[in-house]
């Protein structure tokens, strides 16, 4: 019965479970997967660019950067919680090509720029302090911010940069309200895990 509820509800479309399913009735609908395509197709990915941020996360983000970091700046984003290693052990270790969440924006649509890999997905501490030497070389960054659902990996960066005289902050639990991800979006150079964050 629940099986064919949920079923139901998926086939209508979501600009009319107002109508069809009341609030006061049905405080919670249930999906069995998200009411649009996930991962996103290639053709709405341009539509990442009317994504308007809040005006308390703009002005939160604005304070922070102006007191907190030095522009250019690096932004890095890194998934690195146990969910996230749970998702990267579903990689296959064969050749067979197959997407992983929103992994179509880093290999192309049907894999044209190569086949993701389990270093792509959870790429080890080694590759993440290289990528982050590298962008602070190229743009002359003064400092680097790391937006992180686990593991920021301040210690580890700070000891990597200490030779460029660039320092590294962040701030605990951004993630709750996407806060990380403007200020990621706004940096000079992007470093990042997941396809969550994009350059503004």
């Amino acid at each position: 019965m629940l099986l064919s509820a949920v079923k139901r509800r998926r086939e209508i479309p979501l600009v009319h479970t107002g109508t069809r399913f009341p609030s006061s009735e049905f405080p919670v609908l249930a999906f069995p997967s998200p009411p649009a395509p996930f991962p996103s197709r290639p053709g709405a990915w341009e539509l990442q660019r009317y994504l308007k941020w809040s005006s308390r996360i703009m002005n939160k983000a604005t304070q922070f950067i102006s007191e907190k970091l030095s522009r250019p700046f690096v932004g890095i984003h890194l998934r690195n919680d146990k969910d996230w290693d749970r998702v990267c052990e579903h990689i296959p270790t064969t050749t067979a090509r197959q997407p992983l969440f929103a992994s179509m924006q880093c290999e192309g649509e049907d894999f044209y720029d190569g086949t993701i890999t389990k270093e792509i997905c959870s790429p080890s501490t080694a590759t993440v302090v290289e990528q982050v030497i590298d962008w602070v070389g190229k743009i002359g960054a003064r400092s680097v911010f790391v937006s992180s659902d686990k593991d920021h990996m301040i210690e580890t960066l700070n000891e990597a940069l200490n030779a460029y005289d660039v320092g590294t902050t962040f701030l605990a639990n951004d993630f709750l309200d996407h806060f990380g991800c403007h200020v990621c979006g706004v940096a000079k150079a992007l470093v990042v895990e997941s396809a969550i964050v994009c350059k503004e």
